[in-house]
């Protein structure tokens, strides 16, 4: 809703609208400006070609006029070619919600950002060149086009279109290109429409590609909004030291629907996982007892922790006013939290405002799901001047919310370079050392680059251990099933391995053996064997080993047997 009526146009219009009048008056200033040059280099240039002039004074004019029109003409192309020498590049695939935002997060973090659109009448391209962007029109799974965004100089590629094979081949062209010797591996964000797929998908991030320095993440935006949302509105205070009585309705089963449901049992889960009372979800969809079947086979932990009942009724039928008129059919008569998931947000603010009217239901706080803070929402709050939204509606904009820097390009690979530093800090701390004595003792923020780039090499070697031990990590499906554990002869050899890793890394970047660790000149005590290691550092291998299940849970994966073992 970006437009509208008399009286209420300004209010769905925003800011977006705002920006889009903005570029379009510089779009035209700026061919106005190309123009006048242009016109004025060429009058020029024959003028002083019909009048004598001196010879010298007509050559420089006449280099001068040929390099305004190339300025003029070909001022794209100089950009795009420029910015190889800016350093690392973001490149965005697709300018829909999700790319027009990130595209203006990069800008603000000092990145230079290369956006691909196929749509050549798409309006974001106007809005993303006068930002600052460059933008390609063209199709990202071509080699030509990934080629002139410069993928070999990139940080990041996120590949954001609508459809998730077109996403999942840009990343495949981007490995082809992607060389060897690169300044940094190229982060791959890949947007994949399905929840679960992309649950299912998230192994594969962690599987290494030889000999291309790239890191693949699957994203999708409904479950990263998910959590977001249960942490602004949570169905229960998870720090309350009594369990509550906690019962949530989630309206619309769809990717959004779903996720709210997983992630609110995981939750009741971790906080409560222990007693017999379980979390009350109802779900409200027009599919909802198919649906309710589908989830408890494909969460088999689900009915260990949450009573699932289904409600098959549409939002605009009889049945759900009808419902309405008395208080919530459930135990206790009352939700704790209503959780509007539709993606119409005119359906989801119809159904919110009828739940409002009734006297039964009106005190129940609902969330619904809007794209932005603005449009709908605009509504809400012209309805309080300008103040909170009405009653205990809370509008919640998805796009505004999960489409931010840090939570997209911090994906698996990052959260588990993450838990691998605050594991080395708890036992170096375990053991007597702090910040004083050693520099990486600090929040992974304060840490140099260069520590958290070994954090993320350590992450990236993980698979590649657990599969040369005959193991496979595949995606956490019994959330109750015991964490993964090494006999002693397995931490061992891993521990070996984890050294000889480590070793590679190091000499690699130009460090040598030295008695004294010197981080200036690059020397290191324990750049030795493993049988002339301490068994000081000898332990902080094994530490680094026996933390593998912990740090793979933190991303909802497990460790499996499923090959015979190659270690004795």
């Amino acid at each position: 809703m970006r437009g509208g009526g008399s009286g209420v146009g300004p209010a769905f219009a925003g800011t977006r609208e705002d920006e889009k009048v903005w570029s379009r008056r510089r779009k035209r200033r700026r061919d106005l400006f190309r123009g006048i040059i242009a016109f004025s280099a060429i009058a020029a240039a024959i003028y002083f070609s019909t009048f004598p002039t001196p010879p010298f004074f007509s050559s420089v004019l006449t280099y001068y006029t040929i390099l305004l029109l190339v300025v003029v003409l070909f001022s794209e192309q100089i950009r795009l070619f420029l910015l190889r020498f800016r350093g690392s590049t973001a490149v965005v695939c697709g300018l829909g919600d999700r790319g027009s935002t990130l595209v203006k997060q990069f800008l603000e973090a000092g990145y230079p950002v290369i956006a691909i659109e196929k749509d050549p009448q798409n309006k974001e391209i106007e809005i993303c060149w006068a930002r600052g962007a460059s933008v390609i029109v063209g199709d990202a799974r071509d080699y030509e086009t990934l080629e002139k965004a410069r993928i070999g100089n990139a940080a990041y590629l996120l590949a954001l279109t609508g459809d998730d094979g077109v996403n999942g081949e840009i990343a495949l062209r981007a490995c082809d290109l992607r060389k060897e010797g690169a300044r940094r591996a190229l982060t791959c964000v890949v947007h994949l429409s399905h929840p679960a797929l992309c649950t299912l998908l998230r192994a594969q991030e962690l599987t290494p590609i030889t000999g291309t320095p790239l890191r693949i993440e699957f994203f999708n935006i409904h479950q990263r909004a998910a959590l977001l949302l249960l942490r602004a509105h949570p169905p229960f205070l998870p720090g309350h030291p009594a369990q509550p009585e906690a019962s949530l309705l989630i309206i619309g089963m769809g990717s959004m629907g779903e996720s709210v449901m997983v992630h609110a049992a995981k939750l009741w889960k971790d906080t409560y996982g222990g007693s017999a009372k379980k979390l009350g979800i109802t779900i409200l969809d027009r599919e909802a007892e198919a649906l309710r079947e589908m989830f408890l086979l494909r969460y088999p932990s689900l009915e260990n922790h949450a009573v699932l009942t289904a409600l098959s009724m549409d939002l605009q039928s009889p049945e759900f006013l009808r419902m309405l008129t008395a208080p919530p059919p459930i135990p206790g008569g009352r939700f704790t939290v209503i959780y509007c998931c539709v993606p119409d947000e005119s359906l989801g603010l119809a159904a919110a405002l009828e739940i409002r009217r009734s006297p039964a239901w009106a005190e129940i706080p609902t969330v619904i799901r809007t794209a932005h803070s603005r449009g709908l929402l605009s509504v809400l709050e012209l309805s309080k001047g300008g103040k909170e939204p009405q009653g205990n509606i809370h509008p919640f904009p998805v796009v505004d919310r999960t489409c931010s820097l840090e939570l997209v390009v911090n994906g698996t690979h990052e959260m588990m370079a993450r838990a691998i530093h605050e594991e080395y800090v708890l036992a170096q701390l375990q053991a007597g050392q702090g910040p004083a004595t050693n520099p990486r003792i600090r929040p992974w923020e304060e840490i140099p680059e260069e520590y958290r780039e070994a954090n993320r090499a350590q992450a990236d070697d993980i698979t590649r251990k657990i599969r040369w031990a005959g193991w496979e990590i595949m995606p956490m499906a019994d959330w109750d099933e015991p964490l993964f554990s090494f006999t002693a002869g397995e931490m061992e050899t891993l521990a070996e391995e984890e050294h000889l890793r480590w070793m590679g890394e190091r000499t690699a970047s130009g460090w040598t053996f030295g008695e004294i660790r010197d981080d200036e000149r690059k020397r290191h005590p324990s750049l030795v064997p493993w049988g002339d290691l301490p068994e000081t550092e000898k332990d902080k291998d094994r530490h680094a080993i026996q933390a593998l299940p912990m740090i793979l849970s933190h991303v909802d994966l497990a460790i499996r047997r499923v090959h015979p073992p190659r270690m004795g």
